[in-house]
């Protein structure tokens, strides 16, 4: 009698056992992605107005240290807990409002503009969790009354325009391979002066 209450325990543990391991089998995908979703890289993009870094005044090598250069730059930033691979940045619309204005002046829209890495260059890069990277947006040399775009490439319509003081939005895209993506408008304005380029922020798209 002993030995059959034995053999039904043992038949109940193993028919656990399988009822387990399906049910495993079957959470294991589910239980993957949430981990992987919970380590991802998070990219977020920052501009914040007169900050190091963002807001750059700098001399042309072999000068007078003198400051010739006013540039303004964006912060891209893994908040994640893993490595992004392959990160890029690049604006897909420009539009320009003149002062006191509220239709644009200019738009375009005809090309993905890629930004680079400031200094460093490069189009794409790793980021580690909790790191940054400053990129090229845009800069005004001193005595220069134009404002220059530090795009990769350099679309005729844009570098043959003088592009005057205004309010000026970039909406912009941030990806990498191994994590999802950001997109926004990069907002500044410039009022014609060596001083005069002030980033105003990062309005994220929905």
């Amino acid at each position: 009698m002993r030995w059959r209450e034995r053999e039904m325990d043992s038949s109940g543990w193993l028919a656990l056992l399988g009822t387990g391991g399906l049910l495993g089998f079957f959470l294991r995908p589910s239980v993957d992605r949430l981990f992987i979703w919970f380590f991802r890289p998070q990219l977020a993009i920052e501009f914040p107005g007169a900050e190091p870094g963002c807001d750059v005044k700098s001399p042309v090598q072999g000068s007078n240290k003198v400051p010739t250069h006013n540039y303004l730059r964006v912060r891209l930033r893994n908040s994640g807990r893993t490595t992004a691979q392959k990160v890029s940045i690049y604006g897909t619309a420009l539009r320009q409002v003149e002062p006191g204005k509220s239709i644009p002046l200019f738009e375009f829209r005809e090309e993905v503009l890629d930004l680079h890495r400031a200094l460093i260059g490069g189009l794409e890069f790793r980021l580690a969790p909790g790191a940054f990277q400053y990129v090229e947006l845009c800069h005004v040399v001193k005595g220069n009354s134009s404002l220059q775009w530090d795009f990769e490439q350099k679309p005729l319509r844009l570098y043959e325009r003088s592009f005057g003081p205004g309010l000026y939005r970039l909406h912009v895209f941030a990806s990498c391979d191994n994590s999802g993506s950001i997109s926004g408008d990069v907002i500044f304005s410039w009022d014609g002066t060596f001083e005069g380029l002030r980033a105003i922020g990062f309005a994220r798209s929905p």
